[in-house]
């Protein structure tokens, strides 16, 4: 699994640099999207896989699958909701931002809960025990920070991203549209 988290930030990297070098353009980001889309989808079965082999606890599961499930939904979405007065450029930042969040945020959490629960189960205890045991081990302060600063970014995106669709929906109300528009 640290393999393919190296390899999933090996991407980021990658698409962080074409920002950085202002080169991105519409096929570069949808290429670059499609390859990190694809490797996500595998290495979250791979953790599915894992999960199951070692029998983890539901609740974990769940929400392990529930997170890989919106990352695939937030990026598809922020991929097709081209809004007109965005620029590649902010399209390929907010993309890079978020992922680079989101990956963050799930690595350094939601991953390792479930890489204790492997550890407390191959060691003996039940997948029940185990969750419990995970879910109330501390979080290492600096690995905590850098939780906390991947939520709240995520946080941030999601507001201002409500927001941009609040103000589209009522652009095309005004225009005499209806919501379904």
């Amino acid at each position: 699994m640290d393999e393919e988290h190296k390899q999933l930030f090996r991407m980021l990297n990658h698409m962080a640099a074409e920002v950085g070098k202002g080169e991105q353009n519409e096929d570069s980001l949808n290429e670059s999207l499609d390859s990190l889309m694809a490797y996500s989808e595998q290495h979250f079965m791979d953790e599915e896989k894992i999960m199951m082999q070692h029998k983890i606890d539901n609740r974990h599961f769940l929400l392990q699958r529930m997170e890989h499930q919106s990352f695939i939904y937030d990026v598809t979405r922020m991929r097709s909701e081209v809004l007109l007065d965005d620029s590649i450029t902010d399209r390929f930042e907010k993309l890079v931002k978020f992922v680079a969040s989101w990956l963050i945020y799930h690595t350094l959490r939601t991953d390792q809960l479930m890489a204790r629960q492997v550890e407390a189960i191959v060691h003996g205890q039940s997948p029940e025990q185990a969750y419990e045991t995970a879910l109330h081990s501390a979080l290492d302060p600096a690995v905590g920070n850098k939780v906390l600063d991947a939520v709240l970014h995520l946080w941030t995106e999601a507001v201002e991203r409500n927001q941009l669709l609040e103000q589209k929906l009522k652009r095309q109300i005004l225009q005499g549209g209806t919501a379904e528009n």
